[in-house]
Order: structure tokens, then C-alpha cells, then sequence
């Protein structure tokens, strides 16, 4: 099990799920060999 946690003002005004998708879109190569992800996002103020 993998927990990666993001914090950054590139979240600002985005919903969890937008944070998400940006994270995802970013490690979309390593995401296919992970089993297992907890990914906690927050908009850095």
C-alpha cells in the first residue's frame, strides 16, 4: 500500500476530485505498477 500526500497552491480553487485527477494525469506511468494507493490532496494556502 502506497499513501502519497500533495500539498500545493496549484490546488487552489480546485475540488478534491480535480486535485486528483492532476496527481493521477502527473504519475500516470507509475500508476499501472502500484497495487494499492491512499492519495490525500490539499490546496496549499
Amino acid at each position: 500500500m502506497f499513501n502519497i500526500y500533495v500539498e500545493t497552491k496549484e490546488f487552489s480553487g480546485l475540488n478534491i476530485t480535480k486535485q486528483h485527477k492532476l496527481v493521477y494525469e502527473t504519475l500516470k506511468e507509475q500508476i499501472g505498477k502500484i497495487h494499492g494507493l491512499h492519495l490525500e490532496t490539499k490546496a496549499q494556502k
